[in-house]
C-alpha cells in the first residue's frame, strides 16, 4: 500500500515542486515590493530647454509651438522646469517676456554667457536630479552627452515650423 501511495506521489511530485516554487517566487515579488533595489529610486527630475530655436525662433520671432506646448504639459504635471541658454545674463529680458505670455515668468533661467551648458546642467545632476535638456544646437547636445551623467537630450528642428507641426516631427533623441 505505502509503495501504491509513493508510486502514485511520483508522478506530481515535479508538478508540486514546481507548484511551490512559483508561489515562492511570488512570495519573493511581492515582499520585495518596497525595496529600492528592486525599483528604481524617485529621483527628482529637471527640464531644461534652450531659448533660441528651441521655445522661439529667433529668425522669425515666432513660438516653437511643439516645444511650447510640451513645455506647457511638463508644466501641468508638476515638473521642475528651467530654461538654459547660451544668451548673455543682461539678454534674458526676451526671455522673461515671452515666458510671461504662458504664466511662466517664474521659470529659473540660467543664462551660461556664450559658455558650454554642462557645468550649469551637471550640478543638476551632481545633486541627483535625471536632467532632460531641449536644444537646437548639435554642438551643444554633444557637449552635454558627454559630461553631464545620464543626460536625456533632444535636438529640436526648429525650420519650418508651423503651429500644426508634431512634437514627434521636430524633437530628435540625441545620442552619440
Amino acid at each position: 500500500m505505502i509503495f501504491s501511495l509513493v508510486k502514485v506521489l511520483s508522478k506530481y511530485i515535479p508538478m508540486l515542486i514546481l507548484v511551490v516554487i512559483v508561489i515562492l517566487l511570488i512570495i519573493f515579488m511581492f515582499s520585495n515590493m518596497n525595496c529600492t533595489k528592486f525599483k528604481s529610486p524617485n529621483k527628482k527630475h529637471i527640464i531644461s530647454y534652450d531659448f533660441d530655436n528651441t521655445l522661439k525662433n529667433q529668425y522669425n520671432g515666432k513660438p516653437i509651438y511643439p516645444i511650447v506646448k510640451r513645455m506647457l504639459e511638463d508644466r501641468d504635471k508638476g515638473k521642475e522646469i528651467i530654461i538654459c541658454t547660451a544668451r548673455m545674463e543682461e539678454h534674458t529680458n526676451e526671455i522673461r517676456n515671452f515666458l510671461q505670455k504662458y504664466n511662466m515668468e517664474n521659470t529659473p533661467i540660467i543664462a551660461t554667457n556664450r559658455a558650454v551648458k554642462s557645468p550649469s546642467l551637471g550640478k543638476y545632476a551632481k545633486d541627483g536630479y535625471i536632467v532632460t535638456h531641449y536644444d537646437d544646437q548639435e554642438g551643444i547636445l554633444a557637449d552635454l552627452v558627454k559630461n553631464v551623467p545620464n543626460i536625456i537630450a533632444y535636438k529640436v528642428l526648429y525650420e519650418d515650423v508651423t503651429p500644426d507641426t508634431s512634437y514627434d516631427d521636430i524633437v530628435v533623441r540625441y545620442q552619440i
